[in-house]
């Protein structure tokens, strides 16, 4: 079942560039994009999903700036979340690989994964909804407005590896084949 959501998330992230923009170019580096992700999630290799994912992000991002239209917030929001979620969910594939996982296990993953997604989320609309009181009440030129919202992401960045590097540890593949087999 996990392989089916992390199939649907790579669908997420190679579809949302194309439905930004329609062309050739995006539709190329999409298939590249989709190969190299489908190939970290059959290895287990984070590191090959990371390619994949990296080249879906540039995807995302020329299709944005070739595209006529702004970009829709929403899109965008779906597009980290749906990156953030896969690169978890294939980490732990790769390691409870060859384990019983149990239901209050899984449970409590989903909890986790859907908890620092919703917090991501939460500081993403806070972020925006700050930068449009800040754009209304005192209207900037472009390129300190640009700064304020590289600034504002860094921030929101760095608030979400925190709160990723204070969860509680998650166990490493060693240890899960120790509990397996009732070693100490």
């Amino acid at each position: 079942m996990i392989w089916h959501v992390a199939a649907v998330l790579v669908l997420v992230l190679v579809g949302l560039p194309l439905i930004v923009l329609p062309s050739w170019a995006i539709g190329v580096l999409a298939v590249i994009s989709g190969a190299l992700c489908a190939g970290g999630i059959a290895a287990l290799s984070v590191p090959v999903l990371t390619a994949g994912a990296t080249l879906a992000m540039t995807a995302y991002a020329l299709a944005l700036s070739m595209a006529d239209t702004p970009p829709h917030f929403l899109m965008a929001m779906g597009f980290g979340v749906a990156l953030f979620l896969l690169l978890e969910v294939v980490d732990f594939m790769g390691r409870v690989r060859g384990v019983a996982i149990g239901v209050p296990v899984m449970t409590s993953m989903v909890r986790y994964w859907l908890a620092v997604a919703g917090v991501g989320a939460g500081l993403i609309v806070g972020l925006a909804a700050g930068a449009a009181a800040v754009r209304l009440a005192a209207p900037l030129p472009s390129y300190p407005a640009a700064a304020v919202g590289a600034f504002g992401a860094f921030v929101a960045a760095v608030g979400v590896v925190r709160l990723i590097m204070k969860s509680p540890a998650r166990p490493s593949r060693g240890d899960a084949e120790v509990a397996v087999r009732g070693e100490e």
